[in-house]
This record gives C-alpha cells, sequence and structure tokens, in this order.
C-alpha cells in the first residue's frame, strides 16, 4: 500500500509542478507594469510628437506672415493721396467746364479727340475750367493723367491730377496735391494746335495720333504734365 502511494507521487508530483510553473509564469505576465514597459514608454504621452512640435500652433507660417493682410498690394498699392480729395472736390466747385474734355493718348494705334477747344484756351488763357485726359499705352505697362483746369484772371492755371498706373504690379491711383502753375508759353500751343490739326482721321474716331504730336500731352507721371513751365502745391482758390 504504501509502496503503491510511493510509486505514484511522482506521478502526482509532476503535473502538480508543471502547473505551479505555468501559473507562475501567466503572474509573472503581470510583471511589466512594474518594468516600465506600457506605462512609462510616453510614446504617445511624453513623446510631445503631436502636442509639442508647435508645427501648427507655432510656426507662425500663416498666423505671421502678414502676406496678404500687410503686403499692401491690393490695399495701399490701389490708391494714394486720398487726403487730396477735399482740394480737388473744391477746385472742381469753382466752375463748369466750357469744352468738352480733351482726350489724347499716345502710342501705337491711339486717337486723340476735342483737342483744339482745350489747347487754344490754353494758348490764349481764356479763363475757365477745362478737362483733360492724357494718357499712354504701351504693350507692357500705361497710364493715364485726368485733369481739372481752372484758368484764372491772371492767366495762371489751378489743377487737380489724378493718375492711374497700370504694370505687372498692378493699378494704382494716385490723387495728387492741388496745384498752381504757369502755363508755356503761347508759341507751344500753337505749335501743338498745327500738329494735331495735321493728323489723318482714326479709324477709331478723332484723330490717329503720331509720335510727332505726343510732345503735346506726354510725359512721364513723376513730372508734371507738359503744358506747365512751373508748378507749386497750394490749395485752390479759384482767382
Amino acid at each position: 500500500m504504501n509502496c503503491r502511494l510511493l510509486c505514484l507521487l511522482p506521478l502526482v508530483a509532476v503535473p502538480f509542478a508543471v502547473f505551479v510553473g505555468c501559473s507562475s509564469d501567466d503572474e509573472g505576465d503581470g510583471d511589466p507594469p512594474g518594468s516600465g514597459a506600457t506605462a512609462n514608454t510616453g510614446g504617445d504621452g511624453n513623446s510631445g510628437g503631436d502636442g509639442a512640435t508647435g508645427g501648427d500652433d507655432n510656426s507662425g507660417g500663416h498666423g505671421a506672415t502678414g502676406g496678404d493682410g500687410n503686403s499692401g498690394g491690393g490695399g495701399d498699392g490701389g490708391g494714394h493721396g486720398e487726403e487730396n480729395q477735399p482740394d480737388h472736390d473744391a477746385l472742381a466747385a469753382c466752375g463748369t467746364p466750357t469744352c468738352a474734355k480733351m482726350t489724347a493718348e499716345g502710342g501705337e494705334g491711339s486717337s486723340a479727340y476735342d483737342w483744339q477747344c482745350t489747347l487754344a484756351a490754353m494758348r490764349d488763357r481764356t479763363a475757365g475750367a477745362y478737362d483733360a485726359e492724357l494718357d499712354y499705352a504701351a504693350a507692357s505697362d500705361g497710364w493715364e493723367r485726368t485733369l481739372r483746369l481752372f484758368v484764372v484772371e491772371s492767366g495762371e492755371v489751378e489743377i487737380a491730377e489724378r493718375t492711374f498706373l497700370e504694370g505687372s504690379d498692378g493699378f494704382v491711383t494716385t490723387v495728387l496735391p492741388t496745384q498752381r502753375c504757369t502755363l508755356k508759353d503761347a508759341a507751344f500751343f500753337d505749335g501743338c494746335l498745327t500738329a494735331f490739326g495735321a493728323l489723318q482721321d482714326s479709324p477709331n474716331g478723332g484723330k490717329e495720333v503720331t509720335e510727332e504730336v505726343e510732345y503735346c500731352f506726354v510725359s512721364p507721371l513723376s513730372e508734371m504734365a507738359p503744358w506747365f513751365a512751373s508748378c507749386q502745391p497750394l490749395a485752390p482758390t479759384c482767382e
């Protein structure tokens, strides 16, 4: 009897030991919390990969460039000198133009309209209000200069000038300060009247402008219009 028990003991003890060993290994799987493998990796919590890089929040790429807001391309670039508009309005109130607006454009295929009345008035210093639009068009850019003129009794002329410049960088309007100018001598305007009178009819109406007549109205926007000998900034007086 005892021999049989003793003989069976190894058969019972071995499976029991195996069972205990397996149980011990399963409990060992619970050891990783102490190892830090899962809880302390910081892979999602402390890596800062998404939260601390600042790639979207702190780069300033869209918020601080000011490219659209501060470039001035569509804001300041669109117009200058609006503070001068009240003086332009005051000069416009000096009188109503007595001639049709003179329009002359330089450049290939350009035309001139209603030039005779205004040029003759500048030559003769005829008191009153006049309008003129003096343009230049080129392949890559162009400009427009509009003038309200008021010839006073002394023969001087008060002007309100607005310029429009078009080029590859955009379109800019500038309201210039009003000025009081001295006109060029009568011979200049006589020459212009003769030159305009020799122009051929344009297919677009008016007269077809040639380079020979452009000296009468074309000058860079950085300079005063070619009709004037001198100018100085001055608020309009209408007299």
